[in-house]
């Protein structure tokens, strides 16, 4: 009896301990809802982020002088399916925006021009896991690209997504070469993809650039499973099971 009891509570600490290790992550769907509607320039747009999550609003606005814009015809987003990104998830991705940083004038000398992007829920949080994945900024003779983290995102995992079809050639690692800013470090290439973990309600980013363009670059969000609340009955199951563990070994003191 107390090897099965052992054998019981080693068994259900595994299954927690499993099911708990590894999470599928799945791209938002980005269709408008409340009668809002992608475009260019400063915008609001309304989206279900998923289930047990809900509505929240993606809002762009123009920093100086730049503003979000459609990208060429041709430029697609790309799926992803089973990718690890080394963090504890595995990203499904079905789902991107893809967009270029454009102006109607060159920005102020010595500065850089772009929008800033903000996600913010309805209410609660992302679930833990949840991350801001974007790729294939450049950086060409005409004009540099950046991403800027503002708020509400932690350091990238590690590992780098595949960009533009696989293409190995032209792609380099997103670099962070100064304090939440980041880009290319070699002339002629762009980025592949990175994943930033959301660490609560919202977030918000800058994409920026030197000149305008309309080179396409892409972002999704990956949303992690909502936690769910377990049953009572599987509850004591592992706390019996735990309690036989610990007091398993006591009994065989007893003389």
């Amino acid at each position: 009896m107390k090897l099965a009891a052992t054998l019981l509570a080693l068994s259900t600490v595994a299954i927690v301990s499993s099911a708990s290790s590894q999470q599928i992550v799945e791209t938002v769907d980005f269709a408008p809802l409340e009668g809002t509607a992608w475009g260019s320039r400063d915008l609001t747009v309304r989206v279900n982020f998923g289930e047990g999550i809900g509505l929240g609003t993606l809002t762009f606005t123009g920093i100086n002088g730049g503003f979000f814009a459609v990208p060429n015809a041709d430029y697609k987003g790309e799926t992803l399916a089973g990718y690890d990104l080394e963090n504890g998830s595995v990203l499904n991705r079905t789902e991107e925006v893809t967009f270029s940083i454009r102006s109607d004038a060159p920005p102020p000398v010595g500065e850089l021009m772009g929008f800033n992007l903000t996600v913010t829920l309805d209410s609660g949080v992302f679930p833990t896991g949840s991350v801001f994945l974007t790729r294939s900024l450049d950086w060409t003779p005409d004009f540099r690209q950046y991403l800027e983290l503002d708020q509400g995102l932690g350091s990238p995992t590690n590992a780098n997504l595949p960009t533009d079809f696989g293409n190995t050639v032209f792609s380099r690692p997103l670099v962070e070469i100064s304090p939440g800013l980041f880009s290319v470090t070699e002339l002629d290439t762009y980025s592949l993809g990175k994943a930033f973990p959301i660490l609560g309600n919202g977030f918000s980013v800058n994409f920026l650039t030197t000149a305008s363009s309309r080179a396409g670059l892409a972002f999704s969000i990956a949303v992690a499973p909502v936690a769910a609340v377990p049953e009572p009955s599987a509850a004591l199951l592992v706390l019996s099971g735990l309690g036989l563990l610990i007091l398993g070994p006591r009994r065989r003191r007893i003389p």
